[in-house]
């Protein structure tokens, strides 16, 4: 479990060095992102409209929301690089006239999972596009599969437009998703003990996509105590442990508590048992 023992280190480790960082707190920080939009995009005019939340202006006048939990969520963590941080989010943003010349194909696309609150801040700032709305399946009351274009210049979450373009239908995009996924992440694997306390480890974007797999969460693959049960943070981080394994349920406890919401690309804080071939809402 060496691998396991090191996260959890890290995350202790990062609680005590943390408490000692002055940050700037989130309106501050949203007024640096605007700053930064100006410098990196002068014929864009930007402003904070709300708590981590800022609408770009385009020259054409379109505009953009940007929503900085994320960013923020990364600052916190490296607080020293602040610059950069910003720098990344302020250069992923894509224009129109850029947007426009990507063409994605069905080969692209790929499955994600986020919660609700994700999928309403994703219908908000879709609301006036005219794209027919965003695409996407509620798994649970926590969690949604959307679906994304992951194409090498940008990932964009696909729209009803896009289904029609592609001459698809909604049901087949589960299928077709998850087929796009295997294919391009091979090396899927396990660190730790899938009896007690494992993680399972892709490419650093799309763990929480593979709970999509019915196949892998098996107790031949999982022998754990009680019914599989996962807990999925972020999208990069997927532990796995049982409903019965007090001792480990409670070091993945201790993993959240420690980290507290400073998670980048967050999901969800609670954890979801397989029943059924279905993921609910783990109650201890």
């Amino acid at each position: 479990m060496k691998s396991l023992i090191v996260v959890i280190i890290l995350a202790l480790s990062y609680s005590s060095v943390a408490s000692t960082e002055q940050y700037l707190n989130r309106q501050e920080f949203a007024k640096r992102y605007v700053e930064t939009i100006a410098k990196i995009h002068p014929t864009a005019t930007a402003k904070v409209v709300g708590d981590l939340e800022v609408k770009i202006k385009l020259p054409n006048n379109d505009e953009l929301t940007s929503f900085l939990d994320n960013a923020y969520a990364e600052y916190k963590n490296s607080p020293e690089d602040i610059d950069g941080v910003l720098t990344t989010y302020a250069e992923s943003i894509i224009f129109p006239d850029t947007l426009g010349k990507i063409k994605p194909n069905k080969s692209q696309i790929f499955p994600v999972i986020k919660d609700k609150h994700y999928v309403v801040q994703a219908e908000k700032m879709l609301e006036n596009s005219g794209n027919k709305g965003l695409v996407y399946e509620k798994l649970n009351d926590i969690l949604y599969v959307l679906y994304a274009f992951d194409t090498p210049k940008a990932i964009r979450f696909m729209t009803g437009s896009d289904l029609t373009d592609l001459a698809l239908e909604k049901s087949e995009l589960r299928s077709l998703s998850k087929t796009n996924l295997k294919s391009a992440h091979t090396n899927v694997r396990l660190e730790g003990d899938p009896a007690s306390l494992s993680m399972l480890v892709a490419d650093g974007t799309y763990e929480a996509s593979f709970i999509l797999f019915d196949d892998i969460w098996t107790k031949e693959q999982f022998p754990v105590m009680g019914n599989i049960v996962v807990y999925i943070p972020t999208r990069d981080l997927v532990f796995v442990t049982g409903s019965e394994d007090k001792e480990n349920l409670a070091k993945v406890q201790e993993i959240f508590f420690n980290q507290g919401s400073n998670w980048s690309h967050g999901i969800s804080e609670v954890g979801f048992v397989r029943v059924n071939n279905s993921w609910q809402e783990f109650h201890q």
